[in-house]
């Protein structure tokens, strides 16, 4: 499949956030649901527009495939100074499109994007029965640092959201 990966702009808002509703109807994958996504649309243009400043904390990677996008990998950098070198990742891929290597290429090219910026350890969460993004995770080098039990309320109760880290 080709595909290719850039910095997301203001133009790309509705590609986001289809991408972040669709990713958000599976509660496997996802914490938010596609209903609060959608009311989060007004933040997402506003940190697309103040994303064009490279000092401005929110940074977000697009994969495109065919004109259309269907992967986003958001770096939000802490905001003080002394762990601005830290930036916690969080990375969705459209139902269809999962699975072909597209959220590995968005991490490869988030990597690049954090060292170019000062940033050397990269924070995700995930769910913990989301085996197979903790795979993709750990197969790029992160590692379990934490958990948070019973955090994420779900069908069936409360599942625990899983912290991973990595020094770049």
């Amino acid at each position: 499949m080709e595909y290719s990966i850039r910095q997301a702009g203001p133009r790309d808002l509705s590609g986001i956030v289809e991408v972040f509703v669709d990713v958000a109807k599976d509660p496997d994958v996802s914490i938010a649901t596609a209903g609060e996504m959608l009311t989060k649309t007004p933040v997402i243009k506003e940190y697309l527009e103040a994303s064009a400043e490279p000092e401005f904390p929110w940074h977000a990677l697009i994969a495109i495939v065919k004109g259309r996008i269907v992967g986003v990998c958001d770096i939000l950098r802490t905001p003080m100074q002394r762990t601005s070198h830290v930036a916690e990742l969080g990375v969705g891929i459209m139902s269809g499109y999962r699975g072909q290597g597209l959220g590995r290429a968005l991490m490869e090219a988030a990597f690049r994007w954090m060292r170019t910026h000062g940033i050397t350890k990269a924070r995700l969460f995930v769910l913990e029965g989301n085996e197979i993004a903790q795979k993709l995770y750990k197969s790029m080098g992160f590692a379990y640092t934490g958990v948070y039990r019973r955090e994420v309320k779900t069908n069936n109760g409360f599942t625990d959201l899983l912290i991973m880290e990595r020094i770049l």
